[in-house]
């Protein structure tokens, strides 16, 4: 049996973090945009949202290889469209299977394809995401042959330094307010935190009934770009993060 990290309170997950002597402080903490799972909404409303908010604005987008072009998801043209607007397309493996789950050779097979799809595509390939946030050891030794940046789904504060092997979230739930958000960013700053990373899945319009554990209005999703346009808060991709605040390194 193989031993799985599941998802743990940041501060135990901080002790095991190494320092980074060489990361840049801000005055205020850089904020990376996440998306998940190419649903569509984040085409055709997020994207346009954050590009009508701030047209320097990018985020970093997972994608599941076997999603793009299903119905209901992103197309590779629509992949490339964000691209062009400075978006970071990530890896979240080939068919979003959960890689503790699997052998190792499935796990190869799962990070290889992804990096294979966005390489193939002259998509940006540094950084992926574990399907689901749970890995082994095993598991982040294989990603981290072929991604520079990976994330997990810890909730990390980085205040003891960065490792850009694992890196951490606030998933934003379908239950979660503006307010709730801003609370994690303020949170980091209070902290003197320099990086704070906020993911989404699909954003759904505020007249559906039933929310998604993971999904989020759209009026969370806009109320929430205003507050980081308002407060003049820097926000990238997690790759240009990384070169900023780790140092800039060429992908494996």
């Amino acid at each position: 049996m193989r031993f799985t990290v599941a998802p743990i309170a940041a501060a135990a997950f901080l002790a095991c973090l190494p320092p980074a002597d060489n990361v840049h402080r801000y005055e205020e903490p850089i904020v990376c945009i996440n998306f998940d799972d190419c649903f569509e909404s984040i085409h055709s409303f997020a994207f346009p949202c954050m590009q009508s908010t701030d047209t320097t604005w990018a985020a970093t987008h997972f994608v599941p290889v076997t999603f793009v072009g299903s119905p209901g998801m992103v197309t590779l043209d629509e992949l490339k469209e964000m691209e062009a607007k400075g978006w970071e397309t990530a890896g979240h493996a080939f068919t979003h299977a959960a890689l503790s789950a699997l052998p190792l050779d499935s796990v190869e097979y799962q990070v290889k394809a992804s990096y294979d799809f966005l390489l193939k595509n002259n998509l940006h390939h540094t950084t992926f995401a574990y399907p689901g946030g749970n890995y082994t050891a095993e598991d982040e030794t294989i990603a981290s042959r072929w991604f520079l940046n990976i994330r997990t789904a810890h909730d990390l504060l980085y205040t003891d330094g960065i490792n850009r092997k694992e890196l951490g979230y606030f998933a934003v739930k379908g239950g979660h307010s503006v307010d709730d958000l801003v609370a994690r960013v303020e949170r980091a700053r209070s902290l003197g935190a320099p990086l704070v990373i906020i993911g989404f899945h699909a954003v759904l319009p505020d007249s559906v009934l039933s929310f998604p554990a993971y999904w989020c209005k759209e009026s969370v999703f806009s109320g929430f770009m205003r507050y980081l346009k308002d407060q003049e808060l820097p926000v990238m991709t997690i790759e240009k993060a990384m070169n900023i605040l780790v140092g800039d390194h060429h992908a494996p």
